[in-house]
């Protein structure tokens, strides 16, 4: 009698494990295709269509001179003829190598930017498993961060504007990923040191000393497991110091590499630093951003302040990852200089550790949802991730060749490239010298470079604003074009 209770509780308890772990794998599933439906709402649409943030044109200008030989790794200039020594080269360059694959199209700067968001996805999955290498109910949660990454407003805003930060966020997550490494492990130091230098110095010559917060990961996870402690974290942060200076001492070994970081230094890092310090007000700039890019894990958190669901013992570990993206996130205070997309690679421990400290919300809202809502919620989720997927993969051929940003300006300019064909230089009034978007997607899409007349470059077509004719317009010339944002005349012969 006893023997078949306990035959059939056995049993039960069984069945009621493998449903469990139907469910949770079910649950994982829809949850990655969740994630891949708000990647392909951000990215997929416009893959194909044009317009974007300035400085993503100016990268991609820098990117096409490379690729078509007017400019070289250490010397970055643009068609042009102006030189851009304030610019890092890598993440240029590597943009270069696409253009050469997949030929010089507007839409490769996009494809390119989406590329690094996969492979960003990709390095936050992996991060998370390896800090949890040891706790798989923990470790199978990996889905959170990617999806705290994907909602976070800033992410969806730089993978479609080409930014640097895009390239640079890759290599500072990958010096994290090996330092973490070896927190867990204690295996390998000279490797792990070397290759984090590697990736420092990479993630350096994308975008500059920003990536530098890395350097204070051994630190902050100190006695984050019990073999880690303070001669461990020493040992590695000063092999980390001694690889990075030999490496930059090879660098400065070639000429041209130190003219670059000369030029550079003088350009970009001294009107930085040097120039007077920003007023209270706008060192709070950086504070406010930092703010309004977390504020979707913000608003989690104070809900599960709010129903108090218990954290486990490790779980605790979130502060060190919110610390480390505060190191990536306060010394852009020092800066006169401070823009949001800044904030790009310290977003990565930031959702990490808004992800740990949001781990007993998810397990509590699991174990609310009764079994009934929850063989209804996945469905809903599963499919209409599938749906929004494929409309998106639609919309991204039927947008094709649209504009996304700019539509005014970049209509007048299809209809100037269109009337002045062949010509590689088109001649305009001083007021357009500030005019950065004109002048910028006119070379890159068009490589057609705007001068002002004092430049005395020999043309037949002359630019102006709507209805205003310049005082330097030439004798005889004829309006052929009145657009919304400029007008094109044409020098009779």
């Amino acid at each position: 009698m006893f023997g078949k209770q306990k035959y059939f509780s056995s049993s039960a308890a069984l069945v009621s494990n493998r449903y469990q772990n139907k469910v949770n794998s079910k649950t994982k599933t829809t949850a990655w295709l969740l994630i891949a439906a708000i990647a392909a709402v951000l990215w997929v649409p416009n893959l194909l269509a044009a317009g974007m943030f300035i400085d993503g044109i100016v990268d991609a200008i820098l990117a096409q001179s490379l690729y078509l030989h007017i400019s070289s790794f250490w010397e970055p200039k643009s068609q042009a003829g102006s030189w851009s020594w304030g610019t890092m080269p890598l993440s240029i360059y590597m943009l270069s190598l696409f253009y050469k694959i997949f030929g010089d199209h507007y839409c490769v700067e996009r494809i390119y930017s989406f590329v690094c968001a996969l492979l960003q996805l990709g390095l936050i999955y992996q991060l998370w498993k390896t800090f949890f290498a040891n706790e798989e109910s923990i470790k199978k949660q990996s889905w959170l961060p990617c999806l705290l990454w994907m909602i976070s407003p800033l992410t969806g805003w730089c993978y479609g504007n080409n930014l640097m930060e895009n390239t640079m966020t890759l290599f500072t997550t990958c010096a994290i990923l090996v330092s973490l490494y070896f927190v867990q492990t204690q295996k390998n130091i000279l490797a792990c040191a070397f290759l984090a230098a590697v990736f420092l110095l990479l993630a350096f010559i994308t975008k500059g000393p920003v990536s530098l917060f890395v350097f204070a990961v051994p630190f902050l996870f100190i006695h984050s497991n019990k073999k880690f402690d303070w001669t461990q974290a020493v040992k590695y942060s000063v092999l980390q110091i001694f690889f990075i200076a030999v490496l930059f001492g090879l660098l400065f070994t070639s000429s041209s590499a130190s003219i670059f970081f000369q030029n550079y230094l003088n350009e970009q890092i001294k009107p930085a630093l040097v120039s007077p310090l920003p007023t209270q007000l706008k060192s709070l700039t950086i504070l406010l951003d930092l703010v309004l890019v977390i504020s979707p894990f913000l608003l989690l958190c104070g809900f599960s302040f709010w129903v108090k669901p218990k954290m486990h013992l490790l779980q605790k570990s979130y502060w060190r990852f919110l610390l480390l993206g505060l190191c990536g996130s306060l010394p852009i205070m020092i800066s006169n200089k401070q823009k949001q997309f800044y904030l790009l690679p310290a977003m990565v421990p930031l959702v990490i550790g808004f992800a740990i400290y949001l781990l007993p919300l998810v397990e509590w809202l699991n174990e609310k949802i009764k079994e009934t809502w929850q063989q209804k919620i996945i469905p809903i989720i599963k499919y209409g991730s599938i749906a929004t997927i494929l409309l998106c993969v639609v919309l991204c051929f039927t947008q094709a060749g649209t504009f996304v940003r700019d539509n005014d300006l970049l209509s007048d300019l299809q209809q100037v490239n269109a009337l002045t064909k062949s010509e590689t230089a088109i001649c305009a009034d001083d007021v357009f010298f500030e005019r950065w978007s004109l002048k910028d997607y006119l070379l890159r899409l068009y490589r057609k470079r705007v001068c002002l007349a004092h430049e005395n470059i020999k043309t037949s077509f002359y630019l102006t604003l709507p209805n205003q004719v310049g005082g330097n317009l030439p004798l005889g010339s004829k309006k052929i074009m009145a657009g919304k944002t400029l007008d094109l005349y044409q020098t009779l012969q």
